[in-house]
C-alpha cells in the first residue's frame, strides 16, 4: 500500500482555503498536516459526509489500530501506515508476553506472575520490558482458568486469555472481561461463540487456524 500523499489528500477537500481548519492558509497545507498524522478530520467543517467517509478511509492506516486492556495497562498494536517493514517503520511495537499455565498451585502462580512483571533487561542502551501476561488453560478446567484470571485482575499488564474453549473463556471473562483482555482464540470450530463473547464484552479477538501464524 502506497502512502498517501498531500496531493491525494488535497483532491478531495472542498478548496474553498476558508482557514476554519484551525488556521492553516489553504486546503493545501491542511492537506499536508493530514498526510503527516498531524492534524484531525473532523476539522474541516465544509466536507459532505460522502467526502469525509472517503477521506477517512483513504488516511486510516493500513493495519488497523487495536488496543489489548485499558486505562494504564493499554497496550496498542497494529495502526500501521503499512504491511511491510522495508516500506517505513511501524509506529506501534510488537506487544511481548509470557505464558503462565493455570494447572500451578496458588504459590507458583503467584511467583510466576511476580517474577513477569519484574522481568527487564538492557538491550543495545535500551530498558526491555514484558507487555502483557498469557493466561493459558492448561488444565483444561474453566473454573481454575476462571480463577487464575481473577488473580490476573490487580496485575499490571493486560492479560491475554488463551483457551479454545468457549464455556472457560466466559467464565474468565466474567471476571476481568471489563479490563479488556485480549480472546485468544478464534477457531473454525469456535468462531461464532468466540465472536459473541468479543461482542459482548467489547474485547479483541485473535483468530488461531492450524498450520498458520
Amino acid at each position: 500500500m502506497a502512502k498517501v500523499t498531500a496531493m491525494d489528500v488535497y483532491k478531495l477537500l472542498p478548496q474553498t482555503n476558508c482557514e476554519d481548519c484551525g488556521g492553516e492558509a489553504s486546503c493545501m497545507a491542511f492537506a499536508t498536516k493530514l498526510s503527516e498524522k498531524e492534524a484531525d478530520l473532523t476539522l474541516c467543517t465544509e466536507l459532505s459526509d460522502k467526502k469525509f467517509k472517503k477521506l477517512d478511509d483513504l488516511l486510516a492506516p493500513a493495519v488497523k489500530e487495536i488496543i489489548i486492556g485499558k486505562d494504564e495497562k493499554a497496550r496498542i498494536i497494529g495502526g500501521d501506515e503499512v504491511l511491510y517493514r522495508y516500506e517505513e517503520s511501524y509506529y506501534n511495537q510488537t506487544v511481548l508476553a509470557v505464558d503462565v499455565p493455570d494447572d500451578l498451585d496458588d504459590s507458583d502462580f503467584e511467583n510466576r506472575v511476580k517474577e513477569i512483571e519484574d522481568l527487564e533487561f538492557e538491550r543495545t542502551g535500551e530498558l526491555l520490558k514484558l507487555d502483557a501476561i498469557a493466561l493459558r488453560n492448561k488444565s483444561g478446567d474453566p473454573e481454575k482458568f476462571a480463577n487464575c484470571a481473577k488473580k490476573l485482575k490487580s496485575s499490571k499488564y493486560p492479560v491475554f486469555l488463551v483457551t479454545f474453549d468457549p464455556v472457560a473463556m466466559e467464565k474468565a471473562l466474567e471476571f476481568i472481561g471489563t479490563d479488556r483482555p485480549l480472546i485468544y482464540a478464534a477457531t473454525k470450530d469456535n468462531i461464532f461463540d468466540m465472536a459473541d463473547l468479543a461482542t459482548k464484552y467489547q474485547c479483541p479477538i485473535t483468530v488461531f487456524s492450524p498450520g498458520g501464524y
